[in-house]
């Protein structure tokens, strides 16, 4: 993939590296490179690139995202997805690591199990994912998945 680095993550086609783009340009964006012919696919990609390019030239927010999906990967991994397929880690690409995170355990906002937060200070943001059955398998409450989705879109647009 011409003028990004991508850390060493396996991508065999421009439809995968548009799928693992999904938590960094708006929708739009990625369909418009989706639709676009394949002859004319170099053109549109590297229009894009230049987009989230530095005026320096450098392209940092491809770096930092692809170095926060190989954290997703590393430290979310479930037994069925990859880590930035998770709640935590698509949090996590779509809005940066967390100012602070911390775990609760017990009975709050009516979950059995164990609870994570992350705060974001910057965008007034407090999610809440839950372990209901201890397993590992970290979920957005439904309060907090729409608080996300809200911030992301802010972001990318």
């Amino acid at each position: 993939v011409t003028g990004v680095q991508t850390c060493a993550l396996p991508i065999s086609s421009y439809e995968e590296m548009l799928n693992y783009l999904r938590w960094f340009a708006p929708g739009y964006k990625l369909q418009a490179l989706r639709d676009t012919a394949p002859e004319f696919r170099p053109a549109a990609w590297n229009s894009f690139v230049t987009s989230y390019s530095s005026p320096a030239g450098g392209s940092d927010a491809f770096r930092d995202y692809f170095t926060r999906m190989l954290e997703a990967n590393t430290r979310y991994r479930e037994e069925t997805a990859p880590g930035w397929q998770t709640d935590r880690g698509k949090v996590l690409l779509g809005l940066g690591r967390p100012d602070q995170v911390y775990e609760q355990i017990g009975r709050a906002f009516s979950q059995q199990g164990r609870q994570q937060v992350w705060e974001y200070r910057n965008l007034s943001l407090v999610l809440t994912f839950y372990d209901q059955n201890g397993f590992g398998r970290w979920k957005l409450t439904t309060t907090s998945e729409s608080e996300f989705m809200s911030a992301w879109r802010r972001r990318v647009q």
